[in-house]
């Protein structure tokens, strides 16, 4: 399962280790990212206010970084921390394409893996305990058909983050995080939070307008209930969010 917000919280947090603590030369130094600018990255990765909160973030100094952190860019110290900063910028307000670009430039372009997803995919998730299931992946017989169909599932998820996740993000709502999935949408749900199918079909119903303004019907949604500070990798294994700072090899 590929979540490209996972390995985006990844860099984010990669940035946060890599930073020493010094706190800039002298406290003269101008952070080169700020404790908000790292927050709002975050939430707009889906991530909300109360789960960033315990995260213990700082503002991270550019003289604090080791050079050996951009050595891979083969670019100089400044022109690749501008580089980065303003591709942070360019995913916080939603810019198309710029989480991919990011991820691109850290994780760099390799080969597109074969994808085997299709109507049958989401039909064996259907009566998964701890989850629903909403509407249906299409017959999809080319791998460029699916690597389409996921772009506007990705373009789908860009609009939920701007409308659904204000409106139903914890606390005001269940929802932990959205991502795409492999064909669908998937959203994680906080477990303690009261949900009834009435909630459910309200999100879904809202997803559904949101999918049919780009012309697709009956869109697939997979809802997982899951604790509040948990996210699936592509392995299926749960990452503690709070817990990645001091878990710096954890793999994502």
């Amino acid at each position: 399962m590929k979540i490209w917000k996972i390995l985006g919280i990844g860099i984010a947090i990669a940035l946060i280790i890599a930073n020493n603590g010094v706190n800039g030369i002298a406290g003269k130094e101008k952070p080169f990212l700020s404790k908000n600018e790292i927050a709002d990255f975050l939430a707009s990765l889906g991530i909300n206010e109360k789960t960033i909160s315990t995260m213990n973030l700082s503002d991270v100094y550019l003289s604090d970084i080791p050079d050996n952190f951009w050595s891979w860019m083969n670019m100089s110290k400044d022109d690749s921390a501008k580089m980065v900063k303003d591709i942070i910028h360019q995913v916080t307000v939603n810019e198309t394409g710029a989480l991919e670009k990011l991820i691109e430039l850290f994780y760099g372009k390799e080969k597109r893996p074969i994808l085997n997803f299709g109507p049958e995919t989401i039909e064996e998730l259907k009566g998964k305990p701890r989850t629903t299931v909403y509407g249906k992946i299409p017959k999809l017989d080319t791998q460029e058909e699916r690597w389409e169909w996921l772009d506007e599932l990705k373009e789908i998820d860009r609009k939920i983050d701007k409308i659904l996740i204000k409106q139903h993000g914890y606390p005001n709502g269940p929802m932990v995080i959205c991502g795409v999935g492999e064909g669908y949408l998937l959203l994680s749900m906080y477990e303690k939070y009261k949900m009834d199918e009435d909630l459910l079909k309200k999100i879904y119903s809202k997803i559904d307008v949101i999918a049919k303004s780009i012309g697709i019907t009956n869109v697939p949604v997979v809802i997982e209930k899951s604790s509040q500070l948990a996210m699936t990798c592509d392995a299926g294994e749960p990452i503690n969010i709070a817990l990645l700072k001091e878990e710096p090899n954890r793999k994502l």
